[in-house]
């Protein structure tokens, strides 16, 4: 993994799930344990004192459905309220920036989940393209 620490913000990158697993990153919360054991190229960044953060990574198309079947699909007019908090890294894409409101995102589905965070339930929302098989999570 590669850290850089500005400010009160981490960085970390992880070639696959079973790295980040092994470097112990899921007992910390930061990386969340639903994602799917097989994913590859997971980014992440958090701040550390108001435990915001975003993350992304590939999955195995094969576990696309079964990776959100515990969380809530967001409406039309829930997806069109997203405002997205703000992140620079290049990794991160520009459709994602900001406020949807009424951007044209074929392919995208977004859901939400409340999952437990260092002794708190926090709303973490997720964008995922199931035609690249990708995920974004932000909290």
């Amino acid at each position: 993994p590669f850290f850089v620490k500005g400010g009160k913000r981490m960085y970390s990158y992880y070639p696959s799930f079973r790295l980040a697993a092994s470097a112990g990153v899921l007992q910390e919360g930061w990386i969340p344990r639903y994602i799917p054991d097989g994913s590859t190229e997971l980014h992440e960044i958090h701040n550390e004192v108001n435990g915001s953060g975003w993350i992304t990574f590939k999955f195995p198309p094969s576990l696309g459905k079964k990776m959100v079947s515990n969380f809530t699909t967001l409406t039309t007019q829930g997806v069109q309220n997203l405002k997205i908090p703000g992140i620079s890294d290049r990794w991160w894409p520009d459709i994602l920036k900001g406020k949807i409101g009424k951007k044209k995102m074929p392919g995208w589905d977004f859901y939400r989940t409340n999952r437990s965070f260092r002794g708190k339930q926090r709303i973490e929302f997720m964008a995922v393209n199931l035609i690249k098989s990708e995920a974004y999570v932000w909290r």
